[in-house]
């Protein structure tokens, strides 16, 4: 009889136990948002292993060179953490997307390089190709990277190893999206070929003739599922979810959207711990004024009022782990519980 309640004992823990890792499938509270102002301006949110965000931000200066009017551009990376902003890294060339690996090293893109970011400088990693568009770091604590022309690039302790069309088989040499499921399968879009997937153990294969759409952002589901942003002239087809089956229309209507005046794109997607749909939605009226605005799926789409309509959102992130979701805009970063 002990070990019958024992072992019913250690069942009920276990399944507490990863219950309180997974996304859930219930109903989410409405969204409760915290608001942080700050006197930068920010270009980049990123989370590291523990969910702290860490931001980028960019500064004009006035050049050395009394001869030249050019503004240098001067890039800092904070890091927040207890509701408090700290300084990490500040006098950095200008940058493109950064990561943070499990180590707390931070990886970033400079035009067509790659450098590691230490207290002590910036050291060039890799600068063999064209202009980097996107950056990964896997659970192996890999960098990958998408030089323009070149391929998938993976930088590891042991050097690097590239994956192309020639000697690997995936689409395309050029690549607009990347990202990574809870497999550790990295997924690499391209514009208006389809999708490669390089496993863990480096097998490729690839989801060809995707959709007749242009390919703008990947995210991960709450499974081994892909989130995938899209973009057009009308409001069909601009968010995916591409999981074993057919890719799903997850597509919210926008009703304040005139056609086809007003070009749709989804440039930035997040799951959060109650598995709700974050994404941001850009209009793009006439080819010059862009408006950018949050929507989220709990049961239904919504948008989120909460935020101010003026507010430019330029990066979404969630933290699983600890059940919170972050905006940010240029000036402000919004926690959402």
């Amino acid at each position: 009889m002990n070990r019958i309640f024992i072992c019913c004992l250690v069942l009920v823990l276990l399944l507490c136990s990863c219950r309180e890792h997974q996304p859930t499938n219930i109903p989410a509270p409405d969204p409760a948002v915290e608001t942080f102002t700050f006197d930068q301006l920010f270009t980049e949110l990123t989370l590291d292993i523990a969910g702290s965000p860490w931001l980028r931000s960019i500064e004009y200066k006035s050049s050395a060179d009394p001869l030249s009017s050019m503004l240098q551009v001067v890039n800092s990376i904070y890091r927040f953490t207890h509701d408090t902003l700290d300084l990490v890294y500040t006098d950095l060339p200008n940058l493109g997307a950064f990561v943070i690996d499990r180590k707390d090293q931070v990886w970033a893109i400079a035009a067509t390089a790659l450098i590691r970011i230490t207290e002590t400088g910036v050291d060039t990693v890799y600068d063999d190709g064209g202009l980097i568009n996107t950056i990964l770091v896997d659970i192996h604590n890999n960098i990958w990277i998408t030089p323009a022309g070149t391929g998938m690039v993976k930088i590891s302790e042991n050097g690097h190893e590239i994956y192309d069309v020639e000697n690997s088989g995936v689409l395309s040499n050029n690549v607009s999206c990347s990202s990574i499921d809870q497999s550790n399968t990295k997924w690499f879009g391209h514009i208006s070929t389809g999708i490669s997937r390089i496993s863990d153990n480096g097998l490729v294969d690839i989801i060809p003739d995707f959709i007749d759409q242009n390919l703008y952002i990947l995210a991960p589901g709450n499974s081994s599922n892909m989130l995938a942003g899209l973009g057009w002239y009308n409001n069909d087809t601009i968010l995916v979810n591409i999981g074993y089956g057919p890719p799903v229309n997850l597509s919210p209507v926008i009703d304040n959207a005139v056609f086809p005046q007003v070009r749709l794109l989804v440039t930035d997607i997040a799951v959060d711990h109650f598995s709700r749909i974050w994404t941001v939605i850009s209009h793009v009226e006439k080819q010059s004024t862009v408006k950018k605005e949050l929507y989220y799926h709990n049961m239904e789409w919504q948008k989120l009022e909460l935020l101010p309509d003026e507010d430019y959102i330029v990066s979404i992130k969630a933290d699983r782990r600890n059940a919170i979701f972050y905006a940010l805009s240029n000036r402000t970063l919004y926690r959402i519980r």
